[in-house]
């Protein structure tokens, strides 16, 4: 292994390389998606009129755990976070870690895939299947993750950048329907409750363990700090932003009953007889960014387990991790269960792995100093 922190060794696994820009367009997209979801409802019902604070105090939360996980990966150039801990814990403990981190993968997209079918569904599409809706959105999404990481990398940067222009939209447009005594009172339920819903609510930022895997790909591996600040910033910007706008828009009381709040905010859009709706356009950036996020848990999920089984390749685990991903989604009754799922089984009891294992390997990589070729 090269002695430069700047020159990262071959990757295990060989594939494409990005820049900092793809990487954190990868984190923010990996993040985005739940915003379009059931999170601003779960967030105001832990928090009430505070809701806007966990994402903040969240992402101040999940800082501790993001620095030691870059740190460790810098000092580990060309290999990702499994590989690393591989090194230092054994590859038992780091093939069980990764299979961890892939069931766990597997749990947040597939729920998000329900609850992207049956959003579409109950607003647009009613006579549609959910299954047909769901097997069209994994075949894309394995189409997109067997494309390669750099073409992963630009398509988050396009359409991440859509996301985000048709999001800051629809805040602006909504700004005159705003309530703002809704913020009253600030600290919601109060302080305790409130610091302890945003410890447990860290978790939300889990999908930035996806830099673990791609950091292999990064060029410069000392840009990866760059990714991740950039992509845990604006992935907390967009859930602040979002959060207060629904509940600015709908109300305490109505937001806390709307599974898919942000688009019912975009729905009340009325921007003139030309062009009626808004929803017209914010649906089909939601649907994309729903295919893209479809994509990226099928990409993490394959090189988690081509990782953790010691293989060369993980394109060809593509279409095996989204069918599996698929059947999960599949098992699902409903859209109350699919939010319970993600927001109040995987999340919070995921903390432990989130938060233990980059901290587990960084403590672990300063007892085992790494020894240095001459």
């Amino acid at each position: 292994m090269s002695g430069r922190a700047d020159v990262p060794a071959e990757p295990l696994i060989r594939d494409g390389r990005i820049g900092w820009p793809e990487a954190a367009a990868i984190l923010f997209m990996s993040e985005v998606m739940k915003a379009f979801l059931a999170f601003p409802e779960r967030m105001a019902k832990g928090a009430m009129t505070a809701a806007w604070v966990v994402p903040i105090a969240s992402a101040l939360l999940s800082a501790v755990w993001i620095a030691a996980m870059v740190a460790l990966l810098k000092r580990y150039p060309g290999l990702n976070l499994i590989d690393v801990s591989k090194k230092l814990a054994g590859r038992t403990v780091g093939a069980l870690l990764g299979i961890a981190f892939f069931a766990y993968s597997a749990g947040l997209c597939a729920a998000c895939a329900y609850q992207i079918g049956s959003a579409l569904i109950s607003t647009y599409l009613p006579r549609t299947p959910l299954s047909f809706l769901l097997i069209l959105g994994f075949a894309l999404g394995a189409y997109v993750a067997a494309s390669g990481t750099e073409v992963v990398g630009r398509l988050c940067v396009v359409w991440g950048i859509f996301t985000a222009c048709s999001v800051l939209l629809l805040v602006l447009l909504t700004i005159p329907s705003w309530g703002t005594e809704q913020f009253y009172p600030l600290l919601g339920p109060g302080v305790g409750a409130l610091a302890k819903t945003a410890f447990v609510r860290q978790a939300v930022y889990s999908e930035i363990m996806v830099l673990g895997v791609i950091a292999a790909y990064i060029r410069k591996p000392r840009d990866i700090g760059r990714a991740a600040i950039w992509g845990t910033v604006a992935s907390a910007v967009m859930l602040t932003v979002v959060v207060i706008a629904a509940h600015m828009v709908l109300t305490y009381p109505r937001l806390i009953q709307q599974s898919a709040s942000l688009l019912r905010v975009a729905r009340r859009v009325y921007l003139g007889r030309f062009f009626q709706r808004f929803d017209s356009l914010f649906v089909l950036i939601w649907l994309g960014s729903g295919v893209v996020r479809m994509g990226l848990g099928v990409y993490a999920g394959s090189i988690a387990l081509a990782s953790a089984f010691g293989l060369r390749a993980y394109r060809p685990l593509t279409p095996l991790v989204a069918l599996a991903t698929l059947v999960c989604a599949s098992l699902i009754p409903d859209t109350s269960t699919s939010v319970i799922i993600d927001f109040d089984i995987l999340r919070p009891y995921g903390v432990i792995l989130i938060m233990g294992w980059p901290l587990a390997m960084f403590a672990l990589s300063r007892l085992r100093p790494r020894r240095r070729r001459p």
